[in-house]
């Protein structure tokens, strides 16, 4: 069997998005505590999609980790029940963390 994989799958687009979200969770680390969470501040991701929230709460190993997707102009201005804010810049096509 060859454990490569068709080359349609190997260049989705949705693997980029990816393995940006969990390069710029690992270098935040340490993650949240049980009582404060992650917001996602306008992600390259579809309304209602879940993969930001399952992946923080694998790269953090917390199956209850709260992480919020929020357009930034509906973001609360108390950001306090996060402790980290990942925004999305899409000048530079990259994540930009900030505590």
């Amino acid at each position: 069997m060859d454990p490569t994989p068709p080359p349609d799958i190997a260049h989705e687009p949705s693997r980029e998005r990816i393995a940006e979200a969990i390069s710029e969770l690992q270098r935040l680390r340490h993650c949240p505590a049980e009582d404060r969470g992650i917001a996602f501040v306008d992600p390259r991701w579809e309304d209602g999609e879940h993969g930001l929230t399952m992946i923080a709460r694998l790269v953090c190993g917390n199956p209850t980790l709260k992480a919020d997707l929020v357009n930034e102009s509906a973001a609360p201005a108390d950001r306090t029940q996060y402790a980290y804010t990942i925004t999305y810049d899409a000048a530079k096509n990259s994540y930009v963390g900030q505590t």
